[in-house]
């Protein structure tokens, strides 16, 4: 269960019980950074020597969705956990929980759609080569009835893609295919990666019963 959630875990534990002080530019130090990278053996799925937040964005993007989740918050130069993040720290169970039903739970009904693309590609190692995704994405969604309100009511390429592209975002950041920082070219979920995504999966489905 924590290889899944390993990422999010060493920060949300890094910023108990006290935060963690950030540049006066709101990043996270280079410091924090640089242990980030070693402790979750991302060194090597990176480039350069460079360790600034600014220029990693699977860092910054990380950040970024553990503050969309409410589970970390800035306040006064820090980076804190909020009532939420602290209810799960310490608790591997009620995040991979939170997480799990947060994913199965998209914000609208186009990513939903979107997510059951993604979650079936990845189970079944059936993802469609990066130049044909977005005209998949936009078929399923024509598929399901979804039109623009513009124009002829075609759904672009660029939305379609835009979409696929959020919707993965969250994804990316978990462990799901072992402690690389990013997918390979021939990803490989690992046994708790396939566990959690089936967890998604069977709340996708109860979702629509």
């Amino acid at each position: 269960m924590n290889e899944v959630l390993e990422p999010l875990l060493w920060l949300l534990r890094e910023s108990d019980p006290d935060g963690l002080d950030l540049t006066s530019a709101g990043w996270l130090k280079p410091g924090i950074i640089k242990r980030m990278m070693t402790d979750l053996k991302w060194d090597d799925d990176w480039f350069g020597t460079g360790r600034n937040e600014v220029n990693i964005p699977h860092v910054m993007d990380l950040r970024e969705q553990l503050q969309r989740w409410k589970l970390l918050r800035k306040y006064k130069g820090k980076l804190l956990l909020t009532p939420l993040g602290r209810r799960v720290v310490e608790e591997p169970a009620a995040l991979w929980e939170f997480l799990a039903d947060r994913l199965a739970s998209p914000d609208t009904p186009a990513d939903e759609v979107v997510m059951r693309l993604l979650v079936h590609w990845e189970l079944t190692g059936t993802e469609p080569g990066w130049m044909m995704i977005d005209e998949v994405v936009r078929s399923e969604l024509t598929f399901r009835g979804f039109v623009m309100t513009e124009g002829n009511g075609g759904i672009p390429l660029n939305l379609a893609r835009d979409l696929y592209l959020d919707v993965r975002r969250p994804l990316g950041l978990l462990a799901l295919w072992g402690s690389r920082m990013r997918r390979g070219p021939e990803p490989k979920l690992s046994d708790a990666g396939i566990k959690f995504l089936l967890d998604v999966q069977r709340r996708l489905d109860a979702s629509q019963r």
